[in-house]
Parts: structure tokens; C-alpha cells; sequence
């Protein structure tokens, strides 16, 4: 169930859009064992996204995107993981958009956000829900 949401400056190449969807998508399998998982990229207009006040399509000008790019990277799961999940969850999809991007490590923001059970839905159910009729 864990779902991954990436937001990004336009301009990456759709190549390594390509691999950080499928890099992030592998890191959050391998580190869950979730049977099924998701991952979006949502890219910002230059015009709509500023770096210490200023936009970065002016950035752009003097700068490679590399440089101003500062992902968000948003990880919500069912409450309950164990924190060395999160804990290779934000080094592993660090990594995947550092590879891909070609970005400074310290420019990658990831932020695990747990959910209860009761409180997200699948199939119009609660997850708490929805699990137990699986069993």
C-alpha cells in the first residue's frame, strides 16, 4: 500500500523521470515487502516553484536545474512499520533521485507520513477493514 509522491521542477529529461519512478518504486517494494505499491511524479512549473524567494525560471537562467532542483519526495503508509523502514526508505529513494537527477544529496527531502489503518480507504473500505476481509 505504500504510495510515493514527487514533486519536481520541470525540465528533467523523460528518461530519468522514467528512473525514479521505477528506482523509487523498487527501493519502496524491496524495503516493504508490500505486495503492491505507488509512485507519481508531479513536475512544477519553473514559474511556480522559487529557491530563497526567487523562481526558479530566473534560476534557470544562470543554472543548471541540478542545481536548484530540491525534490519533496511524500511516503504515506498504514501506521505501524518499524522506524529502520523509514529509515531505508528515505536513504534508498535519496539515492535513486541523487542517481537519476544527478542532485546534491542534501537537496532530496523525504517526508514518511504513517496513516492509521481506520483512517485511509481501499475499495471504499477502511484499510483496517478491507485487510481483515482479505484474511
Amino acid at each position: 500500500m505504500p504510495i510515493a509522491s514527487i514533486l519536481l521542477v520541470k525540465g528533467h529529461a523523460p528518461d530519468r523521470l522514467q528512473g525514479v519512478v521505477k528506482g523509487v518504486n523498487d527501493v519502496m517494494v524491496r524495503v516493504t515487502n508490500a505486495p503492491r505499491t505507488t509512485v507519481w511524479i508531479e513536475e512544477i512549473d519553473p514559474q511556480r516553484w522559487a529557491a530563497q524567494g526567487v523562481p526558479a525560471a530566473e534560476l534557470l537562467r544562470t543554472k543548471p536545474l541540478s542545481e536548484i532542483d530540491s525534490p519533496l519526495v511524500t511516503v504515506v503508509m498504514i501506521k505501524g512499520r518499524p522506524v529502520e523502514q523509514h529509515r531505508e526508505l528515505i536513504a534508498g529513494i535519496t539515492e535513486v533521485l541523487v542517481n537519476e537527477l544527478r542532485l546534491d544529496p542534501k537537496a532530496v527531502r523525504v517526508n514518511v507520513l504513517e496513516t492509521p489503518a481506520e483512517s485511509f480507504g481501499i475499495g471504499g473500505l477502511q484499510a483496517n477493514v478491507f485487510f481483515e476481509r482479505m484474511k
